[in-house]
C-alpha cells in the first residue's frame, strides 16, 4: 500500500538509541531557511553515486574538523588538499 504522508509543526525531534535510518527510493530534499548541523561523536559519513550533487549553496559551506584526526575532500577520484583547490 502505497501513501502519502505529511507532518508540519513548530518543531520535530526524532531520536533513537542505536540507528535511525532514512531511506528513500528515489530522492531526498531538504529545504532549510537557516542551518544545517550535523554532529557524531565518531565518524560522520555522507555519501552520494557518482555523478550526483550533495551540497548546492548561495553562500558559503563550512567544513571543519577538531584537529584530532583527518579530514578528506575528495572530487571525482582527485583528492584536493586543505588549500580547497578545485
Amino acid at each position: 500500500m502505497m501513501i502519502n504522508f505529511e507532518l508540519i509543526a513548530n518543531q520535530i525531534d526524532v531520536s533513537a538509541t542505536q540507528n535511525i535510518t532514512l531511506k528513500a527510493g528515489r530522492s531526498h530534499r531538504s529545504v532549510i531557511q537557516s542551518d544545517i548541523k550535523l554532529k557524531a561523536d565518531n565518524n560522520l559519513t555522507i555519501t552520494a553515486p557518482a555523478g550526483s550533487q550533495l551540497i548546492q549553496s548561495q553562500g558559503n559551506i563550512t567544513v571543519k574538523g577538531s584537529g584530532f584526526g583527518n579530514l578528506t575532500l575528495t572530487r571525482r577520484l582527485h583528492y584536493i588538499g586543505l588549500g580547497f583547490e578545485d
